[in-house]
């Protein structure tokens, strides 16, 4: 069979170019800790293309040191590169699990073009976090890496110590166990390495302690800023200078390896690598019994979404054979450093017959933050850095867990009493004064008071009020965080509660024109139909705003908390362009204040948030005034200049 297999294969290759065959390309990085696996894939499937007649070859591009200028990291930068050149080059792509946000938008969403059965055995799994990315599948795992507590069952033995469930376990009986060997003088021993070094493997080993401090085996990462990512920080901290130190806390794999390999060690965090390290192996501990943690590596396998139809349909179907479960299977039970992302896996017997399958099983996996930041590198490298100035500085938990915090998150005024006082107050009482202002329309019906409210008639009193009480609710949308939405209501919300407060004002005002004329007949007559007009005008005003949406920006102040604010500046040009024709008709010179106002449209458009200092106008008008011989005086133009300047900036302010 394996000689047919071969003479099967061979055929294959030598007939590469046959008529109607199609040849698609994958590519990954020859040194992301699996890549052994991708070439038995390839094959493979070549062999399975053979046997149906599928008439497609695939082939594997390893980009290595030796045949390309990148390195670990720069494989991505590299993949970055093609995607954003919309390079067809290769159809399938190998990639880091924590790049799946970065290229997202650059893979097929294969929800698509494969039926949804293809996706339920990764449903139950850690796939989901990994993989989907706005309801979008753009890839699935082919392996992922975890990392396991190992122990020495020697040491155990000897002192009838039992494998520790919680951190507080481990770190009480290595603390025995430590004092132990160094009254029999043995003082080259390791209690517990931990990996808190500053690469990214500290970077995971952080999480996913504090991912074993959640409450619940169901409950998600603790928030930063959470009493139990402070207990998380202050646990690790505590380990380290009771059974550890700052150096083997910051050593590197190799040296922890080292340590592994001589046994001179008790408890050792480390990568699930069977064939290298000969000692059992059980879940990292918790907070409490049952709860773990384990931050997952590892590659997926996604479809490039610039792949011409005939190659993408031929990528499809490489793609579905070798992320099927019968595959997974098969690179399970043929290579032992293998771990699959489908959890049903270590539920079948024939693994199982092989494999301590209750191990993989209770596996608690947790993801890398990869959606904090685009440049989740540098994320990562600030997540770790900081956090560092705790456990090997003299800073508090709460201290660098809150600076890690404001990197991401975005401050807002909150309705919860719990996180702060202030939005509570402004919702009571807006509230309040709302309702009591409405309470006071009572008065009307009041004989004492009737008779010095006759200014307005009575309707008109209630929507006054109800006006300025429109206008006091445009506040709640300060609250909470900031949307589009919002951003859209708060000047609806002001335009007709101006419009409901003052307008039966106005309508009374001129009613009571000392001269009879037909505009106040017709008000007196038509009061709604007044009030209405006015309402039409603010509803197409701000329909207007919609031509143009608000945008949603960030500003960060001197404690380094972000904040948002909206901002437009679409009615800002069209009050340009507005003054702009006035005064080009009423002047005399027309082609000079035009020249004056189209200077005064460039300085404005150079920037978006504010207009130009009033000096710098001034002095332009001086400029041309001088070089001119025209009759109007300068200091005309001048008067009229501050006019134009203060309504320009007060036409262009933002508004938060």
């Amino acid at each position: 069979m394996k000689l047919r297999n071969i003479i099967i294969y061979i055929i294959n290759i030598l007939f590469l170019n046959i008529v109607n065959g199609v040849v698609i390309n994958s590519v990954t990085f020859s040194q992301n800790g699996a890549s052994g696996i991708y070439s038995v894939l390839v094959d493979e499937f070549n062999k399975y293309s053979v046997e149906q007649n599928l008439n497609i070859t695939l082939r594997l591009n390893l980009v290595s040191r030796q045949n390309s200028t990148v390195v670990v990291k720069d494989y991505e930068t590299m993949l970055e590169s093609l995607f954003e050149h919309r390079s067809n080059k290769y159809e399938l792509i190998f990639f880091d699990n924590i790049h799946s946000i970065k290229f997202s938008p650059f893979l097929l969403n294969l929800k698509n073009y494969i039926p949804k059965e293809h996706f339920e055995p990764y449903e139950s799994g850690i796939a989901t976090t990994s993989c989907v990315r706005d309801n979008k599948w753009v890839g699935l795992p082919i392996n992922i890496d975890v990392t396991f507590l190992y122990y020495n069952d020697a040491y155990l033995n000897k002192y009838k110590k039992p494998v520790p469930k919680t951190w507080e376990e481990l770190l009480k009986i290595g603390k025995y166990i430590q004092d132990q060997e160094k009254n029999n003088n043995n003082t080259d021993f390791l209690a517990y390495n931990g990996l808190f070094s500053r690469s990214e493997i500290g970077t995971c080993s952080l999480i996913e302690f504090i991912y074993s401090y959640r409450k619940s085996l169901k409950a998600p990462i603790p928030e930063l800023q959470s009493e139990e990512s402070i207990e998380a920080l202050e646990m690790i901290k505590k380990i380290k200078n009771e059974i550890a130190s700052d150096q083997f806390f910051q050593e590197m794999e190799v040296f922890s390896g080292s340590y592994i390999n001589s046994g001179k060690f008790l408890f050792a965090k480390f990568w699930y690598m069977p064939l290298l390290i000969h000692y059992n192996f059980t879940n990292l501990p918790g907070r409490e019994e049952g709860l773990s943690g384990s931050v997952i590596g590892g590659y997926n396998l996604g479809i490039n979404k610039y792949t011409n139809d005939k190659h993408r349909d031929a990528a499809i179907t490489a793609f579905r054979f070798i992320t099927s479960k019968e595959m997974q299977k098969k690179l399970v039970l043929e290579n032992q450093e293998i771990i699959s992302a489908i959890p049903s896996i270590y539920e079948d017997e024939d693994v199982c017959l092989k494999y301590n399958c209750e191990v993989f099983k209770n596996l608690q996996l947790v993801t890398r933050p990869t959606d904090k930041f685009r440049d989740y590198d540098d994320y990562s490298e600030k997540y770790r850095d900081w956090i560092y100035e705790f456990l090997y500085g003299n800073k508090t938990a709460a201290e660098v867990l809150k600076k890690i915090d404001d990197l991401t998150k975005i401050y807002y005024i909150e309705i919860n009493p719990k996180n702060s006082l202030l939005g509570i107050y402004i919702f009571l009482i807006t509230l309040l004064c709302s309702i009591f202002m409405l309470i006071s329309l009572l008065l009307l019906r009041v004989k004492k008071f009737s008779s010095r409210l006759r200014f307005l008639s009575n309707d008109f009193w209630i929507i006054s009020v109800v006006g300025s009480c429109i206008i006091m609710s445009s506040l709640y949308t300060e609250l909470e965080k900031v949307t589009y939405s919002k951003c859209h209501i708060k000047p609806i919300l002001l335009c007709i509660g101006y419009t409901l407060n003052l307008v039966p004002i106005a309508c009374k005002l001129i009613v009571n024109f000392p001269e009879e004329n037909k505009i106040s007949v017709w008000v007196s007559k038509h009061r709604y139909s007044f009030l209405l007009i006015f309402l039409l005008i603010d509803l197409s005003e701000n329909l207007l705003l919609y031509i143009t949406p608000y945008e949603i920006e960030k500003n960060t102040n001197i404690n380094g908390e972000i904040f948002q604010f909206s901002t437009f500046s679409f009615s800002n040009y069209l009050f340009l362009y507005a003054i702009k024709i006035i005064i080009y008709y009423i002047k005399d010179d027309k082609k000079e204040e035009t020249q004056i106002i189209l200077k005064i449209q460039e300085q404005f458009q150079n920037s978006t948030h504010s207009c130009q200092n009033s000096s710098d106008i001034n002095s332009d008008f001086s400029m041309r005034s001088d070089k001119s011989n025209n009759t109007y005086r300068v200091s005309k133009v001048l008067e009229t200049s501050t006019g134009l300047q203060k309504l320009l900036k007060f036409h262009n302010k933002e508004y938060i």
